[in-house]
C-alpha cells in the first residue's frame, strides 16, 4: 500500500479496508470514494507529504497526476 493510502487508513483502518480493497479492480473509482468518505484523496495526500519533503516540484506534480491520463503532457 502506498504511503499515501497508509496514511489515510490510519485515520480509522476499519473504514479504509474497503475502499483499498475497491482499489486493486478499480483505481478510479478509489478517488471518488476517498473523496466521499475524508473530502480528499491519496493524491492530494501524497502532495501535502511531498510538498513537506521538500521534493522537486517536477516529483510533485507526477504524484498529483499520477492518475490523470494526461499526465505525459
Amino acid at each position: 500500500m502506498p504511503l499515501r493510502m497508509m496514511m489515510l487508513a490510519t485515520l480509522d483502518e476499519s473504514r479504509y479496508a474497503p475502499i483499498f480493497s475497491n482499489s486493486l479492480s478499480n483505481l478510479l473509482g478509489v478517488l471518488q470514494k476517498e473523496q466521499a468518505e475524508y473530502q480528499t484523496d491519496h493524491t492530494m495526500v501524497g502532495v501535502l507529504v511531498t510538498q513537506k519533503w521538500k521534493l522537486p516540484t517536477p516529483l510533485i506534480n507526477a504524484v498529483m497526476l499520477h492518475h490523470n491520463k494526461n499526465c505525459a503532457s
